[in-house]
């Protein structure tokens, strides 16, 4: 080896260090260590490689979370994709040999604009997983409450035919109607994580010391948390009550534990709540 003294004008610097860079045979000496990063004349550009450097491991890292998902959907394993290595190398290999041509601010451009791109996509798609999980589990939840309904209508037809046949003589009709819309019933009904349920259950009864009446059943398959986006055993639950307050109490407790809350159709809400 030996030691080199170059003298360049401060505006070929950046140009001729990139050229003397390519050649693979040169090593630099730093002639100011004394001085810190915050120092020197070209941290602007060094600001600028760490902020490239950044936006590659960003790509790195969505390269691989692609290759995880695709490897999933076709069912194999990094040791079945020995053809698709080789294709990358080549491809990186084309790549090194034009990569001569190709200027640090046109890098510069291209990464923030890829960087934009994946931003924008990947947004996009976790507003398609959200609503597509929201989808699943409102799925679940309108044919859980159906059979929760059918069950409160037929025993509330049940309790009704009794005690009206049973005063049918003794009551007027005015009174028997006042009787039978006399308790107006809320409900919140909504999913929940199979393990939370337990603790979820004994909050809202010592809440509303009570005064509420619950029904809960399991989904038989794991489905993905709409904010998680992690697979999770879960309950669809519905919780009847009565008054302002307790529909308040029981809302806050839901948003504690992390329930996610639906609206249920008016079809299906008149089949089992008096109104």
């Amino acid at each position: 080896m030996q030691l080199v003294q170059l003298f360049i004008q401060i505006e070929a610097a950046p140009d001729t260090v990139e050229g003397l860079g390519h050649l693979n045979c040169i090593q630099f000496k730093d002639l100011n260590a004394h001085q810190s990063a915050f120092q020197r004349s070209f941290v602007n550009q060094v600001k600028r490689c760490d902020e490239m450097e950044r936006k590659l491991r960003f790509f790195d890292t969505q390269l691989k979370k692609e290759q995880e998902i695709i490897l999933e959907e076709r069912g194999l394993t990094w040791d079945n994709v020995d053809q698709e290595s080789q294709k990358i190398d080549e491809l990186e290999r084309s790549y090194d040999e034009n990569f001569k041509t190709v200027t640090f601010d046109d890098l510069e451009r291209t990464f923030s604009e890829l960087e934009s791109d994946l931003i924008s996509m990947n947004t996009n798609q976790e507003a398609l997983d959200r609503n597509y999980n929201e989808l699943i589990e409102l799925k679940h939840v309108l044919t859980k409450d159906n059979a929760f309904f059918s069950e409160v209508s037929d025993r509330i037809e049940e309790l009704d035919g009794g005690l009206l046949g049973q005063n049918q003589l003794e009551l007027s009709p005015a009174v028997q109607t006042h009787a039978s819309r006399a308790v107006k019933l809320g409900f919140v009904t909504g999913v929940l994580a199979r393990s939370k349920f337990i603790t979820f259950e004994r909050v809202l009864w010592r809440a509303t010391r009570g005064n509420l009446f619950m029904k809960h059943s399991d989904i038989d398959e794991a489905i993905r948390d709409p904010h998680t986006g992690e697979s999770v055993q879960k309950t669809v639950f519905i919780i009847y009550f009565q008054g302002e307050r307790a529909q308040q109490k029981i809302k806050k407790i839901c948003e504690s534990f992390g329930a996610n809350l639906y609206s249920c159709p008016d079809c299906q809400r008149t089949k089992g709540i008096p109104q």
